[in-house]
């Protein structure tokens, strides 16, 4: 039998990016999606009136085209709690990162130093 090779089949498809360009646009994607995910809930509000309320609350925008209760769940439940999803997964990223430079293992898990086990014990303490 004879193996067919991969590349035959799909042409090698070669993109050249700075890393100041990867960065902007992951940060803008993070920035948009962030938007979204503030205004998915059980009331739904339009990423263009997520918007106009935050530019509107740090003094950006003067026109009010939202409702107060729009403004009221955005500010005091939605966009606290993505942020706040936002930064714990950027942690978690970072201490993943580190985990794995630290030990020179691209495999590396929490499991690695008991970190799993001390959180189990944690948690158990806890219940």
């Amino acid at each position: 039998m004879r193996s067919i090779r991969l590349k035959q089949w799909v042409p090698s498809l070669k993109l050249q990016f700075s890393k100041w360009t990867l960065n902007g646009f992951l940060g803008i994607l993070l920035l948009y999606l962030m938007v979204l995910a503030t205004g998915v809930g059980a009331v739904h509000i339009p990423a263009s009136d997520v918007l106009s309320i935050i530019l509107h609350n740090i003094g950006l925008s003067a026109s009010s085209s939202f409702t107060e209760l729009h403004e009221s769940i955005v500010l005091n439940l939605r966009l606290p709690r993505v942020m706040l999803a936002t930064l714990v997964g950027a942690t978690l990223a970072v201490s993943g990162a580190a985990l794995q430079g630290l030990f020179r293992n691209p495999l590396a898990e929490p499991g690695l130093i008991g970190v799993s086990s001390g959180a189990a014990i944690g948690v158990c303490a806890g219940i």
